[in-house]
Parts: structure tokens; C-alpha cells; sequence
């Protein structure tokens, strides 16, 4: 029974901050609901507070964003260090930033994951609102289609959809394109560009 409770409270522990991060996504997403509905009520002006909203629906998307990308440029500063010599400073370098790495990387990548998912989760409803402007729409639903593509690779990976065992050049692939900086400057470009629409 003992063992029991140890072993149980163990994988508690381990899960504990997906739990927290699963509950924040939540909590996130029902204040921007309550919120939404909120502003409605209190405003005559239906189509200025929707603009406004959606517009602070546009850059929280952003935030969040960025707050997924962080993983990104953590670990491709860890992967650049691995070129480093594993001898003298740089060697004293590469251990100290692999060390940190290690006990940062779990984390951030949930961090990456329920950021990412929150970000998806408020451009839609950014996208659904936004009806104005024909073009800024259009933009608008591209850097979402480029970011779902994004998504959706890391949810085949992120779930092992995909077997590495039966499939491992279909994974490596997968793998490549989710981790492609390419897709990533592609995606901020574009935002780049439906910002400046926006205006």
C-alpha cells in the first residue's frame, strides 16, 4: 500500500506542472471569454469595443507567441553550443550551459506547448472577429494557417502519433519541419506584415 502511495505520488510530482500549465490554458481562455462578454455588455458601441477587443485578442496571440518561441531559442542556443570543443573554456562553457539546459528544458517545453495551444486558441477568436477588413482578414487567416500547419506538426510529435519505430523518415521529417527556423520566420513575416495592415 505504501509503495503504492509513493509510486502514485511520485507520477503526481512528475505531471505536476502540466497539470498547472493545463489549468492556467483554462483559466486563460475562460477570462477571455468572460471578458469578451463583459465588454459587450458594458458598451453601446458594439463595433468599436469588438475592434478593440479583437485587437487585444491580436496582440495577447502575440504574447503568447512569444512566450512559446522562448523554448525555440533556448534550445537552438543549446544545439549551437554542442559545436563548442569539450575541451578548455569552451568545454567549461558547453558542460555549464548543458547543465542549466537540463534542468530548464522540461519546463519550458511545457511552457512551449500550452503557450502555443493558448496562442491558437485566441488568434482564432481574433480571426473570427476581425470582418472589417477584407485584406487584413485574409492576412490574418494566412499567419493562422501557416501556425495551425505549425501546431499540428508538434501535436504528431508531442502525442508520438507518429511511430518512430514503423515510420522513422516520415518522424525525421516531421521532425525537421516543426524545428524549421524557415517556417518560424515565415509565420513572424507574415504577422510582420498583417501588424502593419492593422496599423
Amino acid at each position: 500500500m505504501k509503495r503504492t502511495s509513493q509510486l502514485l505520488l511520485k507520477r503526481f510530482s512528475s505531471n505536476i506542472l502540466k497539470h498547472y500549465l493545463l489549468l492556467g490554458l483554462v483559466v486563460l481562455i475562460s477570462i477571455l471569454l468572460i471578458s469578451s462578454s463583459s465588454v459587450s455588455a458594458e458598451d453601446d458601441d458594439e463595433d468599436d469595443d469588438d475592434e478593440d477587443l479583437s485587437k487585444s485578442l491580436g496582440w495577447a496571440a502575440v504574447g503568447l507567441f512569444a512566450v512559446s518561441s522562448f523554448f525555440i531559442a533556448v534550445d537552438q542556443t543549446y544545439r549551437l553550443t554542442r559545436r563548442l570543443s569539450k575541451e578548455g573554456k569552451q568545454g567549461e562553457r558547453r558542460k555549464a550551459i548543458t547543465n542549466i539546459y537540463l534542468k530548464v528544458r522540461k519546463p519550458l517545453l511545457y511552457t512551449h506547448y500550452f503557450a502555443g495551444l493558448a496562442a491558437l486558441v485566441v488568434l482564432l477568436i481574433h480571426g473570427v472577429m476581425l470582418t472589417k477588413d477584407d485584406t487584413e482578414a485574409v492576412i490574418g487567416w494566412v499567419t493562422a494557417g501557416v501556425y495551425i500547419f505549425y501546431i499540428f506538426t508538434g501535436i504528431l510529435l508531442w502525442f508520438k502519433i507518429i511511430s518512430a519505430k514503423r515510420r522513422p523518415k516520415f518522424r525525421k521529417a516531421v521532425l525537421w519541419v516543426h524545428r524549421s527556423l524557415l517556417i518560424f520566420a515565415i509565420i513572424i513575416a507574415i504577422h510582420i506584415v498583417h501588424l502593419a495592415i492593422a496599423g
